[in-house]
């Protein structure tokens, strides 16, 4: 069945997806990035979303003359549109106060 998405970035990646004969219907663990200017409030932040994620893991990016924490938050769940915004909604209104800004999402097909 083919589904029609939203003309956006996450609709984009759905739409490829969705072409390359992936199946949306199976869950599977979708990777959200975050970006942070610091250490310490990757910390804060992590603690607030760990209950929404079955893993969440961040280190200091390799960029020269970059510093920068990049935060994965890896859920279990279909590739799905509303679920992906709604994670991604989340994501953002806790990493704002804190500097922090999403950096996408991704996922291995299935």
């Amino acid at each position: 069945m083919t589904q029609d998405f939203p003309d956006d970035a996450t609709g984009d990646v759905l739409r490829r997806m969705q072409a390359r004969g992936d199946d949306l219907g199976k869950p599977r663990d979708i990777d959200f990035s975050i970006m942070f200017p610091d250490e310490a409030s990757v910390t804060v932040f992590a603690g607030r979303i760990e209950q929404h994620f079955h893993t969440v893991r961040y280190h200091e990016t390799d960029e020269p003359g970059q510093k920068e924490w990049d935060v994965t938050a890896t859920r279990l769940m279909l590739p799905s549109y509303d679920e992906i915004v709604e994670m991604e909604t989340l994501l953002q209104r806790e990493a704002e106060p804190f500097g922090g800004y999403i950096d996408g999402w991704g996922c291995f097909s299935a």
